[in-house]
């Protein structure tokens, strides 16, 4: 009952100015209807004047027309014109991976069978099929059709009739599960997932039946005029509720609200006003993003509350990614280790460390400080950067030093012991894959800083550390050695067949050593050499054993920094086929929130740290730092569902560091258990959401800064920001071009005394300099005497 009483005060609470802005369409006239997807981040429109359906992302980006030829040729026995047939009505699954479009003619097919149509676009095929033949309206004039998608089955209404089809997200077709009548003509339909129940509403009431069973209705109470309804979780400034547009008189449309414990039934139906005109908005959904989408005379618009607490889609971007950042720096010698360790996992808000230092750790970190100050100009990056990388290169002049034998480092790494010993009670392995991450940031780092003297010593020792990359690959099938011994030589039992993301290491090899090493990866980068296992038919994914599912992260760790898989179409395939698969998983388990399956913190009868896949996913814990990750490929859609997990309220607080503020941030939640929060955070299990984030804030970031080749190095007179180069993406990263704008920029910041770009000077000549490029907040005329020399030079 108090459940019930907080739920009335919430409702009671006004809601902000609703606020209509144009959703663009490029139909001359009206949309005949709207949808977007309750998790993911897609949005469609239809026109049955046009016979057209567009899908865009959340920027209104167009992604797919479907257009009256497409339709025509998929429904051969139709005549589809400018008339009030065609696609009266649509319906994504949950993740936005299918949109189910009805698709309906005023006569009957020719051939004896139904004379209307579902049909489904599926976005990785990218096709549009027939789904399932259908008789659903043979009227001439503009039927009254809604469509709903919840649990592998599409709800459809038309006159007094709801149909129930099969709509599982794999199935090729489907069928007629049940025909309910309702008594009287129904006028739309929605539907809460989370509590399993349909919303119908005819000319004068609105129904509510329980999707537990086959569709049967009570009425809730009198709702006159509906045109069109949504369920929405996070519209606005309040809770979940029931929104829908009601025409009081021909022409004026309002929008109300019939909240959650009304629509329950626990209440009796007293809907709110929340929009007094809604300019004759008709067909109605809620978007993930925590608008509505309405179809209008004139097009479609979007809804929203003036007053949302919640950040915006694009401010959630860069918070997410500086809530990230804060993250990064609370790890780097949060309890008095030596200045540089960086410990593998943070501790929830409240509780206690205990992980060891890692270099897996300081890898994401370094790249993490990489981005930031890419997208975002943080001032203090290449400083942490450089004392993290000189202290695993061994240079920090304590002594204190990770332990390696033959360069390679080892894996959990006691910060308090200056030989780089085994944390107590944690595993005294020397690990390959430790190695690679490490590598890799300080290459990428020198690449980015070229100007730092003390980065590139360490990246030499980092990188040439390392006796012989090769000598840790087996000589007759190219695996992995995952371990060294002591004595530098490999463990022979440790050997691991791809495909796995020991992928870094092996470009590397290839980088570093000869021909076996350049052999060994062109083989592991050729998918067809690999296992594969399928979880939507016909779509393989590759994998180190037949049918077994790997993590998400083992395939989003190489798209993120790895330029010759980024660029592969087959694993940019992969990606693809990983993010519509976990789709499809999340369209027929129907949790509350998007779901991707990757390695992390679970509950000790979930396994304790696990690697969840989806094949082995206990707990139904989503990993939602990997489904940021997907945004890596420049998509919105995998964000949104992040976004919306954001909105509801799914971040986590996490312990502060030496520097004294903690994250708030997304990690993992499960469905399972919704309550539960993992008790540690890992780095490797967070910091590769932050960075697919980056490349929708600055696009094109991480073929700049991180899927670089190695060896690679920014110009150094390549400063300017914001397109003032062409082709400038944003501050700090290059565009390869040095011109006039360059020095423009140089100058105005050295005249401003700004350190950050001006203190370039090397061998002391600056009172204070300790070596080329390390900056000592002294800026002046051999600054300038630097640059202008290295400007002269221009960019390779």
């Amino acid at each position: 009952m108090n459940g019930v009483i907080s739920s009335l005060l919430l409702s009671l609470t006004a809601l902000g100015t609703v606020e209509p802005s144009n959703w663009p369409t490029g139909f001359a006239g009206p949309a005949t209807d709207v949808a977007a997807a309750r998790l993911g981040g897609w949005y469609a429109a239809a026109s049955t004047a046009e016979d057209s359906v567009e899908i865009r992302d959340v920027r209104g980006e167009l992604i797919r027309t479907i257009e009256r030829a497409e339709l025509q040729t998929l429904a051969p026995w139709m005549t589809l014109d400018g008339s009030a047939d065609g696609p009266s009505a649509l319906a994504w699954t949950d993740s936005g991976y299918r949109l189910h479009i009805v698709l309906h003619d005023d006569r009957p097919a020719g051939d004896a069978q139904p004379g209307d149509a579902v049909l489904v676009w599926d976005w990785l095929s990218d096709t549009v099929a027939v789904f399932a033949r259908a008789d659903i309206s043979d009227d001439t004039v503009a039927p009254v059709i809604d469509a709903e998608y919840s649990r592998s089955r599409l709800h459809l209404s038309s006159g007094s009739v709801l149909q129930t089809f099969s709509a599982g997200p794999r199935l090729t077709t489907g069928a007629l599960l049940s025909s309910v009548g309702l008594g009287a003509p129904i006028n739309a339909i929605a539907v809460d997932s989370a509590s399993q129940a349909l919303f119908a509403a005819t000319d004068s009431a609105l129904f509510r039946s329980d999707l537990t069973h086959l569709p049967q209705f009570t009425s809730l109470g009198p709702l006159t005029g509906v045109r069109g309804m949504a369920w929405s979780e996070h519209f606005g400034s309040l809770g979940p509720a029931l929104y829908a547009t009601q025409e009081l008189s021909p022409g004026l449309v309002r929008l109300c609200r019939v909240p959650e414990p009304q629509a329950d039934g626990l209440l009796a139906l007293a809907p709110q006003s929340v929009l007094t005109d809604t300019g004759g908005a008709g067909e109605l959904d809620a978007t993930a993003c925590g608008r509505l989408i309405t179809a209008t005379p004139i097009g479609a618009d979007l809804l929203e509350d003036s007053q949302d607490p919640r950040l915006g889609f694009e401010d959630w971007l860069l918070d997410e990614v500086r809530q990230q950042v804060v993250y990064a720096r609370s790890l780097i010698s949060p309890d008095g280790e030596p200045d540089g360790f960086v410990i593998d996992a943070q501790a929830a808000l409240g509780g206690t460390r205990f992980h060891p230092a890692s270099p897996d750790a300081a890898a994401w970190v370094v790249l993490m400080l990489i981005t930031a100050d890419a997208v975002d100009r943080d001032t203090e990056a290449r400083a942490d950067a450089r004392r993290i990388l000189t202290r695993y290169a061994g240079l920090a002049t304590d002594g204190f030093s990770p332990g390696r034998s033959a360069g390679i480092f080892r894996h959990w790494i006691d910060p308090f012991s200056q030989t780089g010993a085994a944390k107590p009670g944690w595993n005294n392995e020397f690990a390959t894959m430790s190695t690679m991450k490490i590598a890799l940031a300080a290459d990428r780092a020198a690449a980015y800083w070229p100007s730092d003297s003390a980065i590139i010593a360490a990246r030499d020792a980092i990188v040439g550390g390392v006796g012989s990359w090769e000598r840790f690959l087996r000589r007759t099938d190219g695996a992995l050695y995952l371990k060294a011994l002591p004595n530098g030589q490999p463990d022979t039992s440790s050997g691991l067949r791809a495909f796995h993301e020991g992928i870094m290491y092996v470009e590397q090899a290839a980088e570093y050593d000869g021909p076996f090493g350049q052999s060994v990866f062109a083989d592991w980068l050729d998918r067809s050499n690999w296992p594969s296992s399928s979880y939507i038919s016909g779509e393989p994914m590759s994998s180190n054993a037949q049918g077994f599912f790997m993590p998400a992260f083992v395939s989003l760790y190489g798209m993120l920094v790895q330029e010759p898989m980024r660029t592969d179409p087959a694993w940019q395939r992969q990606i693809d086929v990983l993010s519509a698969s976990s789709g499809a998983w999340t369209d027929e388990n129907a949790p509350t929130l998007m779901t991707v399956f990757s390695a992390g913190t679970t509950k000790g009868e979930w396994g304790g740290y696990n690697a969840d896949s989806l094949g082995d996913n206990p707990g139904d814990v989503t990993a939602l730092n990997s489904l940021m990750a997907f945004a890596g490929r420049g998509r919105t859609h995998e964000a949104i569902g992040a976004y919306n997990a954001y909105r509801r309220g799914a971040r986590q607080s996490f312990a502060s560091g030496a520097a004294g503020t903690g994250a708030t941030m997304l990690y993992r939640r499960s469905d399972v258990d919704p309550g539960y929060l993992p008790n540690t955070a890992g780095a490797p299990d967070v910091i590769l959401g932050g960075l697919g984030l980056a490349e929708l804030i600055q696009p094109g970031v991480l073929e700049r800064v991180i899927a670089i080749e190695f060896g690679g190095a920014r110009c150094i007179s390549d400063l300017t920001t914001g397109g003032a180069n062409p082709g400038d993406a944003g501050f700090g990263v290059p565009d390869g071009a040095s011109n006039t704008a360059d020095l423009t920029y140089f100058v105005e910041r050295w005249l401003a005394q700004d350190a950050y770009d001006t203190d370039m000077t090397t061998d002391g000549a600056n009172p204070g300099d300790t070596g080329f490029g390390v900056p000592d907040g002294i800026v002046n005329t051999a600054d300038l005497t630097y640059y202008v020399e290295r400007w002269l030079n221009g960019c390779p």
